[in-house]
């Protein structure tokens, strides 16, 4: 009874190692698993049916490849300076990647593509304090709220008690608005507050703010324009004011009548980071600049227009609209705008993404504050313990000494160097990156080593090889020609008139044109040329120009002779076919050397298990 009971025990357990052990291969000592091969199959199989044929033929490929890299592992490939080089490039590059966190960073771009979809006309209360010292701009700016809330209109208590020095021009209107040209902290209160509503008080840094957005649009997107100003002195009279708006006048008689705006512009205009760039200024959405500008700019529509003369607080402008790239619509009803990616990890949006990666990363990493008494600071105490190793108050004090603040970026400087540094063990998928990326460099170079350059470099190996094999490469249906290639239809189509008149002169003839004709004479086979006929290639044809698509230019050819097929590519003309095969052949000598090298068992019943 006891030995039954002791077989059957047995018979469990040997049950439960067998459905528990997922080894599909070995090659030597090395053993592959299961979900490593379904990891890469799912990767690379480009939509295969995951069926048993399907594995079995990627099963050899994945073989092959293992084979390949362990040999390379096995030569120190890894070792070598330019392998160590290019993976530090390609950790640092991506590694910059995990410093934001994924789940914050999508919700922020998700925010920043809706708010990116319309543009708001906003008016502003502003009420700066200096340092700490904030009662005055506290008791400004409740009163301000306290009038809005009893009635009084945002226009005039900004007036009154808003300190924009432009506040007695603009009554508080600051033109329009887009996404990324708010501090984000404003953008989101603008962007949330209701139209035509005022916004809680916000404190910032340096001063109180309420908004009131007053009207909204689509998204103009940007504009680009040059300008010619004017500049009119802070205390001219209305005398010189004048005098400067006749000239501004005269001036916008001449571009209409087609003087260069260019030239005007390095003559005439005070704007000294524009005038000697023909007057033009870098893109710009709603926002950047004063509205009286921007609602002059944005209402210019077509290309080249050019504005009636207008004033602004530095003088007269008279501007030109060079181009505009308006939002583009993505999927559903959000806008896709061109790096909006990047420009939030720019923008203090990206900081709180960078946050809450330092969040996961004290939970990752054990992080424990033991102490932040300035006192056990100077006596050299142990603050912190970060993946089981003290964080040390000496280390802090060569970072910076003083308040609890600089303690709390010490350590969250320390946190990302730790996260960084060992970023493998913390984050799996970056492992299998970085994994991936060393694999296929090593790869490359002892392929290099044992298949390509071995194959280029024997001469005689390759003329042996095509010796044997030459009945391989025989030419199909090919033609003797010349084939011209012109970038414009004009001088391609000139040329093709002087070809016609008298092809057997093309090498002259192309060289006449200087190189605005290129010609390429050899032998063809008629599915290689660059273009294809509906006629059949003669003796002496010279077919008609063809513009070859990816914008490559005008084609046409001149057919010296047509060849029937069969017949047998000398060496030099089969060089490439030869070289390609005898690769072939190195490659699988050498895989069967490793074959030898590193024997290969597969575990038929967990390969049979795949696609249940």
């Amino acid at each position: 009874m006891k030995n039954q009971l002791l077989c059957l025990l047995i018979s469990a357990i040997v049950s439960v190692t067998t459905v528990q052990a997922q080894t599909l291969f070995t090659y030597g000592k090395h053993v592959v698993e299961k979900d490593e091969f379904l990891k890469a199959f799912k990767k690379n199989n480009n939509g295969q049916k995951a069926d048993q044929a399907a594995y079995r033929n990627y099963l050899d490929l994945y073989i092959r490849y293992k084979l390949k890299v362990q040999a390379a592992y096995d030569l120190r490939i890894d070792t070598l300076p330019s392998q160590r080089s290019e993976l530090e490039s390609f950790r640092n590059q991506v590694s910059g990647n995990y410093m934001y966190d994924e789940a914050t960073l999508h919700m922020l771009v998700k925010e920043a593509e809706a708010n990116s979809s319309k543009d708001i006309r906003l008016s502003h209360i502003y009420i700066p304090y200096t340092g700490n010292d904030t009662a005055e701009a506290f008791r400004l700016v409740t009163m301000a709220a306290s009038q809005l809330k009893n009635g009084r209109s945002f226009e005039a208590v900004a007036t009154e008690l808003s300190r924009d020095p432009s506040v007695k021009v603009n009554k508080g209107d600051i033109g329009w608005i887009s996404s990324f040209t708010l501090p984000y902290a404003l953008e989101k209160i603008a962007y949330g507050t209701p139209l035509n509503q005022n916004s809680p008080v916000f404190r910032g840094r340096g001063a109180y703010h309420i908004f009131r957005p007053t009207a909204e649009r689509p998204a103009a997107g940007t504009v680009q324009v040059a300008q010619i100003l004017l500049e009119i002195p802070a205390d001219a009279d209305r005398k010189q004011t004048d005098s400067v708006s006749r000239f501004a006048d005269s001036l916008y008689r001449e571009l209409l009548n087609g003087a260069d705006f260019g030239k005007l512009a390095y003559r005439h205009s005070a704007d000294n980071s524009s005038y000697q760039n023909n007057g033009i200024l870098p893109a710009f959405r709603p926002g950047t600049y004063a509205p009286e500008f921007e609602d002059q700019a944005f209402v210019l529509k077509q290309e080249d227009a050019i504005s009636k003369p207008f004033q602004t607080s530095q003088g007269f402008h008279i501007i030109r609209r060079l181009k505009a790239a308006e939002m583009v619509a993505g999927s559903g009803q959000e806008i896709s705008l061109p790096g909006i990616l990047e420009k939030v990890k720019e923008d203090e949006r990206g900081q709180l993404a960078h946050e809450a990666v330092i969040e996961k990363v004290k939970k990752l990493t054990g992080f424990r504050v033991l102490a932040f008494d300035p006192k056990a600071i100077e006596a050299n105490t142990k603050l912190a313990m970060i993946n089981g190793e003290p964080v040390m108050g000496m280390e802090y004090l060569q970072y910076k000494t003083g308040t609890g603040e600089g303690t709390e970026q010490f350590f969250k400087m320390k946190l990302l160097e730790e996260y960084r540094n060992r970023l493998e063990k913390y984050e799996p998928e970056f492992a299998d990156q970085l994994k991936e990326f060393r694999d296929g460099n090593m790869l490359f170079e002892v392929m290099q080593r044992n298949v390509w350059e071995k194959a280029s470099a024997d001469e005689e190996g390759l003329k042996k090889f095509y010796a044997q094999h030459a009945g391989r490469y025989r030419w199909k249906e090919n033609v003797k020609t010349v084939i011209f290639t012109g970038t414009d239809s004009a001088t391609t189509y000139r040329f093709h008139q002087l070809i016609t008149k008298d092809p057997a002169a093309w090498r002259s003839l192309t060289e006449s044109m200087n190189g605005a004709i290129q010609a390429d004479s050899g032998r063809f086979e008629t599915d290689q040329l660059p273009v294809t006929y509906h006629q059949k290639p003669e003796k002496g044809m010279v077919t008609e120009p063809v513009r070859v698509a990816n914008d490559l230019g005008f084609v046409f050819m001149y057919i010296i002779e047509t060849l029937p097929g069969k017949d047998i590519r000398s060496f030099e003309e089969a060089r490439g076919f030869v070289l390609n095969d005898y690769q072939e052949k190195l490659e699988e000598e050498w895989v069967g050397a490793l074959r030898k090298q590193y024997p290969v068992t597969v575990n038929q019943s967990v390969l049979k298990s795949l696609n249940r």
